[in-house]
Parts: C-alpha cells; sequence; structure tokens
C-alpha cells in the first residue's frame, strides 16, 4: 500500500539525496495541472523525480514475507517516490501532513481541492483513509508509469549507442514490447482492479453481484493478499 514512513537510519547523504525540494513540487505540481500537454509534463517530472535522484525503480515495488526488507537507501528511496506520488495528486501541503506524525489520523484532508484525472474533486477524506483510497491501484499505475518511461530511456540509450536501430524500435513496439512491470505488479493491478469493482458504490454498480457478498468478497481478497504478506 502507499503509505509514509519516516526514514531515519539511511545516512545523511541519501537522506538529502531522497529530499523533496522546490523542483520537484513544481514539477509535481505542472504535471497535475497539465491538460493538453499532461504527457510532456509528465515526463519532465519523471525527469526531476527518477532521473534527477537516481531513484531506483524497484525499490517501489512491494515486498512479500519471502524477500529482504528494503536496505536504509532502497527504504528511503521508497519513501522519497511515495512522497512524491501524494505531492503529484494532492500538492506538497497535503503530501507533508499525510508524513507528518504528529497529525492525527482522524484528521479531515481537504483532498476535494483537486481533481482526478477524470476532471472531477476527490472526496475530502481522514488521514487513514487516504492509503486505502490510493495506495492501490492509483499508486500501482503511477509506478507502471514511471516504470514505462525509465523503459523509453533505456531505449533511447541503446540506439545512441548503436545496440538497436531507431527501425528495431518502433518494430518492437508495434510487436507489443515485453512488459516492464514484474509478475508480482501485474498480479497486483488485477486483484486491486476486482477489489475497487467490487467496492463501488450501489449506484454505480449493475446489480449482478448482491452487494453485501461484494463487499465481502472484496474484504476476502484484501486480506488473502495481507495474509501472505503481499501489500
Amino acid at each position: 500500500m502507499a503509505t509514509l514512513k519516516n526514514t531515519t537510519a539511511a545516512p545523511a547523504n541519501v537522506l538529502v539525496r531522497f529530499s523533496v525540494g522546490a523542483a520537484e513540487i513544481l514539477a509535481a505540481d505542472e504535471a497535475r495541472g497539465a491538460q493538453e500537454n499532461e504527457a510532456v509534463a509528465f515526463r519532465s517530472f519523471y525527469d526531476q523525480v527518477v532521473v534527477a535522484h537516481a531513484l531506483p525503480l524497484d525499490a517501489l515495488l512491494p515486498r512479500t514475507k519471502d524477500q529482504e526488507r528494503r536496505s536504509n537507501e532502497e527504504q528511503a528511496a521508497y519513501d522519497f517516490g511515495i512522497k512524491m506520488f501524494y505531492t503529484y495528486l494532492f500538492g506538497a501541503d497535503i503530501a507533508a501532513q499525510l508524513a507528518d506524525r504528529n497529525i492525527k489520523a482522524d484528521t479531515v484532508l481537504g483532498l476535494s481541492a483537486f481533481l482526478s484525472s477524470k476532471g472531477k474533486p476527490y472526496k475530502d477524506q481522514a488521514k487513514r483513509a487516504v492509503a486505502q483510497s490510493f495506495g492501490g491501484t492509483p499508486w500501482k499505475e503511477f509506478v507502471g508509469r514511471l516504470f514505462d518511461l525509465a523503459a523509453d530511456d533505456e531505449k533511447a540509450a541503446k540506439i545512441a549507442a548503436g545496440l538497436m536501430t531507431e527501425a528495431e524500435a518502433e518494430a518492437g513496439e508495434k510487436r507489443g514490447t515485453k512488459s516492464t512491470s514484474t509478475e508480482m505488479q501485474r498480479v497486483l493491478n488485477k486483484i486491486g482492479e476486482v477489489i475497487k469493482l467490487l467496492r463501488r458504490e450501489a449506484e454505480k454498480r449493475d446489480g449482478s453481484i448482491d452487494l453485501e457478498v461484494s463487499q465481502k468478497l472484496a474484504a476476502y481478497l484484501a486480506d488473502g493478499l495481507n495474509a501472505y504478506g503481499i501489500k
């Protein structure tokens, strides 16, 4: 889930490297507010967040119980990625409140001041509810988009180095290049979509699944993931 954690054990130089400054906030604000040139603005955001900070994207992927815990540097990278995710969605002030342990979990945050990708205002929510609302599919889609841009950069580097021609790159795109997402990420995306569908409000459903049954099934799937240490 996309939750914010405070990292204190990482070396000072790592914390400085993964700190949010004016340039990162500006890039997030421009990407969030962009319309016609949204792809260009998000690319600039990616450059400021991933490229400028040498952010290891693998650190943003979930860990299972069988995997080793993130190193101090990886945890700092993860926390930085989460903070930039919320900065991109809701601006620096909301992101800071989410990271601040002194702000109580039942504090209602003014998310309605921001619009979703569909152009509709978000609903104001208590701090504790934000991770549940945005830590699933929205977070996974955000990370997936960063991976896609990283793949574009890798392809461009191969072309520049003479390891691949532009024609080969274009042919690969037409055939359908291999997904940059891990199996874990793809599974979480699929299950997340199902859980989101099952949790939809009654008026947005077609009635083919009993509302009470769908809510129980959504909880069963979410609890099943947690039982296996997948978050």
